[in-house]
């Protein structure tokens, strides 16, 4: 349940800074890199905030093992291009 817990917390965490960048850059993510499916991420992150004691422990725990790693390698290249300044 530790796990579980820390897991949910982590996608959470997640959705939530996409968020962030979406408010403050619309539609940069999804212009940028269209082949990470956003929206869901973030319904992700809000299913679990709001719907903690439904969730599935087996979609989370394998979107921690096979998205996460892929999800960080395009956060690094977003934060390159932003700090590269041409966005």
């Amino acid at each position: 349940m530790q796990l579980l817990a820390a897991d949910a917390m982590l996608i959470s965490a997640i959705g939530e800074g996409i968020n962030t960048i979406n408010s403050k850059l619309p539609e940069f993510l999804h212009s940028n890199f269209p082949e990470i499916p956003w929206y869901e991420i973030v319904g992700m992150r809000n299913r679990i905030v709001h719907d903690y004691f439904d969730i599935n422990a087996e979609i989370v725990i394998d979107t921690i093992k096979t998205g996460v790693p892929d999800l960080q390698e395009v956060i690094k290249k977003a934060i390159t291009l932003l700090e590269s300044g041409n966005i």
